[in-house]
């Protein structure tokens, strides 16, 4: 598993403040999630994948996922770094 570590931020999104997390792979910014609420999911709240870069783009996640935790998160990010480069 790829060496990932969240580190908390504030992120102002069209609701306002919210808490987020800057995932960071090997040091890397590769992914910015934002906490939501049941309220504003279909699927019960979590962490949902605001912005990606590289392996976590929107070339490889057209619907932003919305993770049960951030170990959830975690998974899927190790996931994509261990599919490899995106083709092109």
């Amino acid at each position: 598993m790829s060496d990932i570590v969240f580190q908390r931020i504030d992120v102002l999104t069209d609701g306002g403040s919210q808490e987020g997390r800057l995932a960071l792979a090997e040091g890397q910014l590769v992914a910015v999630f934002v906490h939501v609420t049941p309220e504003e999911t279909a699927n019960g709240g979590g962490w949902f994948r605001e912005a990606g870069f590289g392996p976590c783009s929107d070339l490889v996640a057209q619907v932003p996922p919305v993770f049960d935790s951030l170990e959830g998160a975690a998974a899927w990010i190790d996931e994509r770094i261990q599919a490899g480069p995106l083709p092109g």
